[in-house]
């Protein structure tokens, strides 16, 4: 299993012990954002999101403790 695959078991799980809105971006959005692939807008949105809902901040949190983001590899996170 690769890392990004992790990642998306990770943010799929929160959804399903959490309550997400119809809101909530989606595991891959939540993923692209983590990995800075999304434009800086879209980026800014998922975390003003993540400030807001406490399933996908959690998601984001097990990530961030359980695999190497890109600040790991010299980028910001």
């Amino acid at each position: 299993m690769s890392e990004d695959d992790d990642l998306r078991y990770l943010f799929a799980q929160a959804f399903t012990t959490g309550l997400p809105s119809d809101e909530c971006p989606t595991p891959e959005i939540l993923l692209d954002a983590y990995h800075h692939v999304l434009p800086e807008p879209q980026r800014l949105l998922v975390i003003d999101h993540l400030a807001a809902c406490a399933v996908c901040a959690e998601a984001w949190r097990l990530a961030r403790q359980t695999t190497r983001g890109p600040r790991d590899q010299g980028g910001r996170s």
